[in-house]
């Protein structure tokens, strides 16, 4: 016996060491394994530099194989044990997984991968443009992070302590949603996302140069540029690059900066006097140029007027941009009215207005008062505003079928140098005129610049697609009146939700004053601030729009743990979205769009759950709440368990306390055998449950439980919560032992007998017995599972010699399932104690029979038969002392 020990030892570490080379890697992170490994013990970290924590996984069936996946186990797997038959080489560098595209600020950045840290927790070695980045955990989210991803745009390769790259990835794409000239200012103004060193192309007369932002917030989101050149008068070209690379969607800014003149003052015919030219793009490339003296220099300007008359400039004020010059008196045989004033700037560039002397003239035009309705208050500046001869104050409004009509305002007060009027609210931007009576005709003033303050009240939602939305306000024109023609104003409409979100609203434009419309670009969230800008005119008051909030229609769970949510307004961004689960843990969105979101369920998540979906940036969030989601658990591997009942172990993942359980057989009804006293380990992985004998015995007469009856095999597996069905990939199924025959006492061949059949896992249903090949009629279950007695036909006296003196086999059919052994049956044919013939059952050798493929080692079966013969044999023994036959 000692020899033979050594011999299966020996055996046995053979196999050892065949199975501990029977795992490798797949796909950088897919443990693979043989057939014959279920699970394996890993070691997985909570926190970067504890110690790790050894936790036993099941894998999945994959084909003739089992796997597991590294990079999204629950507990953060970072180091593969070097021992035990799941043994594997750990890789030379650690393994990226994902990043997430970091904004070009650089900073924190989250990833996934495996092989991370040592067996000490210590961080492996991870580099950018020989920056080593700084790595944390978070064992909720199961995602890594950089704490120190340096500034960048475009592509970016990640290194490990080799040589090779170990990732490849991108930073955020660059996103412009205003790029414009400030209208009062000669700046351009830059809003967007991710605005890696910008630099514009300026191109102009005889002009042509590169220059850097002026300035731009640490968030790389907002900034400008001071751009002198856009002061003097030409065609300016102005194109944005962003990391060395021109914006393809961003169109380049052309400026045609002719001077127009908006309003003239008026002197008197005797005595002339100082004129104030107010207009745009009247300054002179001669201001950059001070005289020897060092006083401005003016030589870049003249001004012309019928009779050879000259306006000497004398001064241009920076402040206002407003040129002053020197009228000369008119003389009697000269006009007095309407007056071509010609000014040419730089010799090229001129613009004209009529000038009147002794005549009512605008200056400036401004806004006093700012009502939601009726009238605002407007203060006219000029000269002779008091003047007898004024009938009208004129402006211009947009009727309901969008023609243009004039509208006489009221003049609450005037003097001499100025004048309030009463503007209705929906008047055009652009233009005023004074209308005076002089000798049989009508004499209009200058047209003075009007432009009324817009107020913003509302806006209304968006898909977060993208959709037309209306801003509802008050002198909200888009377009202003030039001459006699409508042109368009400079407007920016977008919004933001402080941190790295700015979506652009496209093309806006106000046919009547009141509405806005305008096309809002992709996003989410709610509450953002809404930024509208009018020619300079900015809305004071707050106002904030918000995307639809996210509406679930249905979801789809796989067998590896994915779950699609689709319906509408999740976005397109994962970075935007958090799932927080019953437990307050978070989940990783992996993929989405406007009509779908895809997760990876955490391996501690199970049973119902109540989601609370949010979307948007922090603050800014649509939320989704109390989003009722069960999980779907996984079957992977079920135990068998005899027909007496027992424990039934089921592996997999998502398994919860919470599941109804039980087993269809195809006799069954929707209740099937049920699977009660549920205990789940910690990582939801093992399922344990109790099957409780349910004998043919205790069948009604109107067959009562025979659906409930403890035997059978391929039962389909039910597993439900809340009505959602576990998954199922490989099509398991639950069975149950097939019946063990150990032995008959034998009966006498003469007489038609009631014979008794020792073994186990015996029951009512489909049960056949045979001895050889006569069927053994009536069989009942005479002892819970261990008992069968049958009725023996008697043996024909002439056929004696064929059954003396041989055994015969026994063959038990249980609901599909048969058992059978050999050479054990006697027929006797003279008087034979009992006892005598049962003592035969104690050299009995058991046979079973074994549904399926052999073991992988005979000698493990032979080992098994060593051990348990003994006991066995013991069993049978103490089974047939019981009995009384």
């Amino acid at each position: 016996m000692k020899i033979n020990f050594l011999f299966l030892f020996f055996l046995f570490n053979q196999y050892y060491v065949l199975i501990n080379s029977q795992c490798f890697l797949t796909n950088n992170t897919i443990l693979s394994c043989s057939g014959s490994i279920t699970s394996c013990n890993l070691s997985s970290i909570k926190v970067l530099s504890n110690s790790p924590t050894k936790i036993n996984y099941p894998l999945s069936k994959n084909g003739s194989s089992n796997t597991i996946d590294l990079s999204n186990l629950s507990n953060g797997f970072i180091f593969l044990e070097s021992t035990g038959e799941c043994f594997i080489n750990t890789p030379v560098d650690p393994y990226i997984k994902s990043v997430d595209s970091p904004p070009t600020y650089g900073g924190l950045t989250n990833f996934t991968g495996a092989f991370l840290a040592d067996e000490f927790g210590q961080s492996r070695i991870v580099k950018m443009l020989n920056v080593i980045l700084t790595i944390t955990y978070n064992s909720d989210t199961r995602l890594y992070s950089f704490l120190n991803f340096p500034k960048g745009c475009g592509k970016f390769d990640l290194y490990g302590p080799g040589k090779d790259s170990i990732y490849s990835g991108n930073y955020k794409p660059s996103t412009v949603v205003d790029f414009r000239k400030d209208a009062k200012l000669n700046n351009i103004i830059l809003v967007g996302s991710n605005l890696y060193n910008p630099k514009i192309n300026i191109n102009g007369p005889n002009f042509s140069d590169q220059q850097d932002i002026t300035s731009i917030n640490e968030n790389m989101d907002s900034g400008y540029f001071t751009v002198k050149q856009i002061r003097y008068c030409g065609k300016w070209t102005i194109s944005l690059t962003l990391c060395d690379l021109q914006v393809k969607d961003t169109q380049p800014i052309v400026l045609n900066n002719e001077p127009y003149i908006d309003g003239i003052t008026s002197v008197s015919a005797k005595d002339g006097g100082n004129v104030t030219i107010n207009g745009v793009n009247l300054y002179s490339r001669s201001l950059d140029n001070p005289d020897p003296s060092g006083n401005k220099n003016l030589t870049g300007y003249s001004i012309t007027l019928p009779y050879n008359k000259k306006c000497v400039v004398i001064d241009y004020d920076f402040t206002n941009g407003t040129i002053i010059c020197s009228m000369p008196p008119s003389n009697d045989n000269e006009q007095k009215k309407n007056l071509n004033f010609v000014l040419t700037i730089d010799q090229i560039y001129t613009a004209n207005i009529n000038f009147s002397y002794d005549s009512p003239s605008i200056s400036t035009v401004k806004q006093t008062t700012f009502p939601t309705s009726g009238d605002a208050q407007f203060t006219i500046n000029g000269k002779y505003l008091n003047d007898d001869s004024i009938i009208m104050v004129n402006v211009k409004v947009p009727t309901s079928n969008g023609n243009i009509i004039d509208y006489n305002c009221s003049i609450k007060s005037q003097d001499e140098d100025e004048m309030v009027v009463g503007v209705p609210l929906n008047a055009y931007p652009g233009y005023i005129t004074i209308v005076s009576k002089n000798v049989g005709e009508n004499i209009y003033s200058n047209i003075g610049d009007l432009s009324l303050k817009p107020i913003f009240n509302s806006i209304t939602k968006s898909n977060t697609n993208g959709q037309i939305v209306t801003i509802s306000g008050i002198s909200v024109h888009t377009e202003k009146l030039s001459g006699s023609k409508k042109v368009n104003m400079s407007v920016s409409v977008y919004v933001s939700d402080g941190i790295d979100t700015k979506v652009k609203c496209k093309d806006p434009i106000s046919t009547n004053g009141v509405n806005i419309t305008c096309l809002m670009g992709p996003g989410v969230g709610k509450n953002l601030s809404v930024s509208v800008d009018i020619n300079g005119y900015q809305n004071q008051n707050s106002l904030y729009f918000s995307y639809n909030s996210p509406v679930i229609s249905s979801l789809y769970q796989n067998s590896s743990g994915y779950v699609t949510f689709y319906g509408e307004n999740f976005g397109a961004d994962p970075s935007k979205i958090s799932i927080i689960s019953s437990d307050k843990s978070q989940i990783n969105v992996l993929n989405a769009n406007d009509t779908s979101l895809q997760f990876l369920i955490p391996e501690t998540l199970n049973g119902l759950n109540y989601l609370n979906i949010n979307v948007g940036s922090s603050n800014h969030q649509n939320v989704l709440s109390n989003v009722e989601y069960a999980v779907k658990p996984t079957i992977l591997n079920i135990t068998s368990i005899p027909a007496s009942g027992g424990q039934v172990t089921i592996t997999g993942h998502h398994l919860s306390e919470r599941a109804a359980i039980s087993f269809r057989s195809q006799r069954g009804t929707p209740s099937g055998i049920p699977c009660n006293n549920i205990t789940v380990s910690d990582n939801n992985s093992v399922l344990k449950c109790e099957v409780y004998g349910f004998s043919g015995s205790q069948i009604g007469e109107n067959g009562a439980g025979e659906r409930k009856t403890t035997s059978g095999t391929n039962h389909p597996i039910f597993m439900s919560i809340k009505g959602r069905n576990a998954i199922n990939p490989n099509n398991i199924t639950f069975s149950f032992n097939p019946p063990i025959v150990y032995g008959s006492p034998g009966v006498n061949g003469l007489d038609r007998k009631t014979i008794y059949v020792i073994g186990e896992n015996f029951n009512r249903i489909g049960l056949k017995v045979y001895v050889g090949d006569a069927e053994c009629k009536w069989p009942v279950i005479y002892h819970t599972f261990d008992t069968i007695t049958c009725m023996l036909e008697a043996v024909d006296y002439s056929q004696r010699s064929q059954y003396e003196n041989k055994t015969f086999d026994i063959k038990v059919t249980v609901d599909g399932q048969t058992g059978f052994i050999k050479n054990n049956f006697t027929y006797y044919f003279d008087e034979t104690s009992y006892t005598t013939e049962s003592s035969k059952l104690t050299s009995i050798i058991p046979a079973i029979v074994i549904c399926g493929s052999i073991g992988l080692v005979p000698i493990i079966s032979i080992g098994i038969y060593i051990i348990n013969r003994n006991r066995r044999l013991k069993e049978i023994q103490k089974i047939l002392d019981n009995k009384v036959f």
